[in-house]
């Protein structure tokens, strides 16, 4: 009964699904009754009788438990109905008809034990009961984690499949951009006579912006950093780069344009809230020193920033769609051996990736 009604009520409070709810009771359930057996082998071991002194040791062994559990097991991890499927769910069910049948031999011993009179009996009983819930709560946590990875992985893959196309996009047309800037400029100058000085300089001066581009060593890095600088100055944010790109030669044109782009998109989201001019500002620099290419990008902030496993937590209303460009940073730099670090100084929000460089044959 007691059961019942703690999943209704965990059901209709927090809005989930009925899976949800029952991981969720059974795993307290586990909690609850790995205390309350710890507590009758204690007071059974020290022969404490019924009172007071059962209270505080029950009360004690119930905060020890919850804290252990917490601490050890769920700290840190938000559930979700979309990280339990498939097979995930089995277990999940499984677990909560193991514990229930625990429970229910348990007190079947006991009502053995108060017949016969045997400690050793029930102490045993007990012990028994423990690694149960011990054993259910592993395998259901993990599972609901494991589960939970899964669906970062593919919903990170997913980010990159949509980012590599449209990489493949902005390289045609910042191809053709190109090519079409090149021939108005000879253009122009077969409109002297027709056109003040002023005006063609002005003309001149905003085909430069798209010429002019970025020449890295790195062509796909060049698209990156010309589409981002283009967003750049149109929300009146200054971009400044000291970039070599054949030091990233090694890595795949769609990581390359992932990385710099979610990069460059966090700045820009960043840097475009500011009011004051003279903080909308991103600098970034990608050099090499001792066979390790850097990679750091800086940008001031206002919003606080609340990091969750080293990285920010997403801002936006909808979390279980957005947070993984980011999530999708860190998985590239790990993907060619490095690592990611992100953190606040100030008001400036610092990024730093650290990759092995891998030379190529010539």
């Amino acid at each position: 009964m007691a059961f019942a009604i703690t999943f209704v009520w965990t059901l209709l409070l927090f809005e989930c699904r009925p899976l949800t709810a029952l991981y969720c009771v059974t795993a307290a359930y586990c909690l609850e009754h790995i205390a309350q057996r710890s507590h009758s082998i204690i007071c059974l071991l020290l022969g404490i009788p019924d009172g007071w002194q059962q209270k505080i040791i029950l009360y004690a062994t119930i905060a020890v438990v919850f804290l252990a559990g917490y601490f050890l097991a769920l700290r840190g991890r938000t559930y979700n109905d979309e990280d339990m499927q498939g097979k995930d769910s089995v277990l999940v069910i499984l677990a909560f008809f193991v514990i229930l049948a625990d429970i229910v031999l348990s007190l079947k011993m006991v009502d053995i034990y108060f017949e016969t009179g045997n400690e050793t009996l029930i102490i045993c009983t007990h012990l028994m009961s423990i690694m149960i819930s011990v054993l259910a709560l592993i395998v259901s946590v993990s599972r609901f984690r494991e589960s939970a990875a899964r669906r970062e992985q593919m919903m990170i893959r997913q980010l990159l499949d949509k980012e590599q196309e449209k990489y493949q996009r902005e390289r045609a047309v910042t191809e053709v951009i190109n090519r079409k800037c090149h021939d108005l400029k000879y253009y122009l100058e077969g409109l002297t006579e027709l056109v003040s000085r002023e005006e063609l300089q002005e003309i001149s001066a905003a085909v430069d912006v798209y010429e002019s581009g970025f020449h890295t060593g790195n062509s796909t890095l060049d698209v990156v950093l010309a589409n981002k600088n283009l967003l750049c100055q149109s929300n009146n944010i200054e971009f400044t780069c000291i970039v070599d790109g054949k030091i990233l030669s090694f890595m795949k044109e769609q990581d390359i344009y992932t990385l710099f782009g979610n990069l460059l998109d966090n700045g820009i989201e960043a840097a475009g809230k500011l009011a004051e001019p003279d903080k909308r500002i991103i600098s970034m620099t990608v050099t090499e020193k001792n066979g390790l290419g850097f990679i750091h990008m800086e940008n001031y902030y206002q919003d606080t920033v609340i990091f969750e496993d080293g990285i920010p937590k997403t801002t936006k209303q909808d979390r279980q769609n957005h947070g993984y460009g980011t999530q999708s940073i860190r998985y590239l730099a790990e993907k060619y051996g490095g690592d990611m670090q992100m953190q606040t100084e100030a008001d400036i929000f610092l990024t730093d990736i650290m990759i092995p460089v891998q030379r190529t044959a010539s």
